[in-house]
């Protein structure tokens, strides 16, 4: 019987993802005040809200530097306080690996620096930088481009407080 290791780029890659996770949460619920959270908004809404802003990431980058879009289907919900969550969610994007990973995360930063309502911070992540934008009442996401030239995007929603049918256990 032969023993296989697994790639020891595997275990890496889910401990940063995890780190981007709650990087994402941290910084969208530290933003978000209860009291200035949309009664209105549903999970669905938050959900898609979410998604489209993970899409409009690519709006920052060059034509045709994107090759490939994939975006998760579904997502989790984390806590903001004992009554409200955030919709998660993560889009990649492959790139053509023509740039420098800052020149690509300080594109994505100065398009939202210049959305109204948005601000974005070049952080060193643990191996890595990571572009971390906070938006409106939470709305936020943290991007990071691999060695293989994939640009990920964890994104948080806005606050918001679930319906009676519907529990946080749940994907949505």
């Amino acid at each position: 019987m032969k023993l296989t290791e697994s790639p020891p780029l595997r275990g890496l890659m889910v401990s940063l993802g995890s780190a981007v996770l709650i990087v994402t949460t941290l910084v969208a619920c530290t933003s978000e005040g209860e009291g200035d959270m949309n009664q209105d908004l549903t999970v669905d809404q938050a959900k898609a809200e979410t998604q489209a802003l993970e899409i409009s990431v690519a709006d920052a980058l060059p034509a045709g530097e994107v090759l490939s879009t994939e975006q998760k289907p579904d997502g989790v919900l984390l806590s903001c306080s004992e009554t409200t969550y955030q919709w998660t969610g993560r889009t990649t994007f492959q790139l053509d690996g023509t740039r420098d990973r800052g020149d690509v995360l300080r594109d994505v930063g100065a398009d939202f620096s210049d959305t109204d309502g948005f601000s974005a911070e070049l952080r060193e992540g643990s191996t890595t930088p990571l572009m971390v934008v906070s938006g409106p009442h939470g709305l936020s996401f943290v991007a990071d481009v691999d060695d293989s030239a994939v640009l990920t995007v964890s994104s948080a929603s806005r606050c918001f407080e679930l319906r009676e049918d519907e529990t946080s256990f749940d994907t949505y």
